[in-house]
């Protein structure tokens, strides 16, 4: 055994344990691949066996078999590949995580492991952690090490959040894989990064969350965050999310460089400047009867500043019955500092299917309909949304407009000098529903003033855009450029728009501009020339 322990192969070895229900057996092996297995016995929440490495646990599992939270401890301090499976006679069974006066299950921090609850490897969970005992804030699984597996488990009455990724122990977080989960709540996430209010300089990297289902997370079913109120210059990179099915909740997806946690007096408040977001893939999702959006990504809030996400490929998803089908900003929500210096850039969304929304796509440099919550203090100025690309992507059944584009948005005190450059909109598909009356198919707008919370919107631009080759009807208008709309709108702009080859003989009007709409003034719009052929 000792062996074992040191790396030398074994084939099997097998140690009978009598759990309070049933008798089973209790297995560790170590196949050629090198990682250990230890099979979980019992669907008790006990820690009454010896935890000091897996062999200690395997020779004394305690009067009931082994638990998983006796596995998860083992495993955190065994400095080998491990993977815990489940005895075939707990298929289908509720394990009550923290029936036994231990808390949550441990957080892993060793490495290396698997945890499996497929039982008959037919790509379902056959395994549920109920964390419904918990009366405070609860995760099903927390993970704070790298080359990690959660596969095969059914999540659900955690409070906070199914399963998260955070960085307290360890400062790289790297290949972690979550992998046919079904969580349901949550009041932030379903899945998703979770650093802690004073983190820096951690990283997240080559993380895959593919193929889970979640249901009903309060606030968005998968999320990426890379920093939260004081957390500082952390980075999350390399990240794949794909073939997830997320319905109900707020928002589908979301990816968030620097989040603020806000407080109304100003030496409570702390802010996450100088996070980044770096190549994130999100394809081939299913998301449906989300309240706000589908998929969000946002470089800060809050008077957060100088935060970045970069590289991001939105392809393929299905996005359903939501507000928002596809949102991206810069920046948004004011505080009592400007949020400012935040870029969002280069990033593709191409081959979705959107329908039965308010917008298919929502792009603004900064400021966001219905988001600023605090009319003291500062602007949201002075943030960047640049290469941009939307491409082939079918937006049907919409009711305010398919694409709308927005230098700034004002709303509370308002947005100034955002601007949103090198955009194409080339090759989409867009039918406004027959039950509404749609203004524009592709609306874009230099500065506009917030209906919910009017505030200035001033200085903001919207320049180097590419129209060209889109089959847009059903609307009172096919492209609509406005400079400013609203009676706090003034002196925004709408510059350099190539329009060509695009068909838009089925909307009421095909092309129409103006400088200033609703009440603005002194806004302007270019006139718009052809693409060259």
């Amino acid at each position: 055994m000792k062996k074992l322990l040191s790396g030398t192969l074994i084939a099997m070895l097998v140690i009978m344990s009598t759990t309070a229900c049933t008798k089973s057996s209790s297995t560790i092996t170590e196949p050629a691949g090198g990682s250990v297995v230890i099979m979980v016995t019992t669907d008790s929440d006990a820690l009454n066996g010896k935890i000091a490495n897996i062999e200690s646990l395997i020779a004394d599992p305690g009067p009931d078999g082994i638990s998983l939270r006796e596995a998860i401890e083992a495993a955190n301090r065994f400095r080998q590949p491990v993977t815990i499976e489940f005895s075939p006679h707990l298929k289908g069974t509720h394990i009550m995580v923290g029936s036994g006066k231990r808390g949550t299950l441990p957080i892993l921090t060793g490495g290396w492991l698997t945890i499996d609850g497929d039982v008959d490897r037919d790509g379902k969970s056959d395994i549920t952690l109920d964390g419904s005992i918990f009366k405070t804030s609860s995760t099903g699984i927390t993970i704070d090490s790298s080359h990690n597996t959660i596969t095969g488990l059914t999540l659900v009455g955690f409070s906070h959040s199914g399963i998260k990724l955070t960085a307290r122990k360890n400062d790289v977080i790297s290949d972690n894989k979550i992998l046919r989960n079904v969580v349901y709540g949550g009041r932030y996430f379903g899945i998703g990064t979770a650093p802690t209010e004073s983190q820096r300089d951690k990283l997240w990297e080559d993380t895959v969350i593919a193929e889970n289902e979640i249901i009903d997370a309060i606030e968005t079913g998968i999320r990426l965050l890379a920093g939260r109120s004081h957390a500082v210059n952390n980075r999350i990179q390399n990240t794949v999310i794909t073939g997830n099915k997320v319905t109900g909740g707020s928002n589908g997806i979301m990816v968030f460089a620097g989040d603020g946690s806000w407080s109304f007096l100003e030496f409570w408040r702390q802010y996450a400047d100088g996070n980044i977001v770096d190549n994130t893939t999100i394809s081939n999702n299913t998301i449906e009867d989300t309240k706000n959006s589908g998929i969000v990504i946002t470089g800060a809030n809050f008077g957060n500043r100088d935060n970045e996400v970069s590289d991001v490929k939105i392809t393929g998803n299905i996005i359903r019955a939501t507000g928002e089908g596809v949102k991206i900003d810069a920046a948004h929500s004011n505080w009592s500092r400007s949020t400012s210096g935040n870029i969002v850039h280069d990033v593709v969304i191409e081959g979705n299917n959107i329908t039965e929304v308010n917008y298919g796509v929502f792009l603004s440099g900064g400021g966001s309909p219905g988001q600023e919550v605090h009319r003291l203090g500062a602007e949201v100025s002075g943030n960047e949304l640049r290469a941009i690309t939307v491409v082939r992507n079918s937006v049907m059944n919409y009711s305010t407009a398919a694409f709308i584009v927005c230098g700034g948005v004002g709303a509370a005190r308002g947005a100034s000098n955002n601007i949103v450059t090198q955009l194409q909109i080339s090759e989409n598909q867009a039918i406004a529903s027959p039950k509404h009356k749609v203004l524009a198919g592709i609306k874009l707008v230099g500065g506009i003033e917030d209906k919910a919370l009017p505030g200035p919107a001033y200085g903001n631009r919207l320049q180097e855009v590419i129209i060209s080759g889109n089959t847009i009807s059903g609307n009172s208008i096919g492209i609509f450029l406005v400079g400013g709309e609203g009676s706090g709108a003034r002196d925004n702009y709408v510059a350099i728009v190539e329009l060509g080859n695009n068909s838009l003989e089925s909307n009421g009007k095909a092309v129409s501009t103006t400088k200033d709409s609703n009440g603005a003034a002194n806004n302007g719009v270019a006139s718009p020339s052809l693409v060259p052929q």
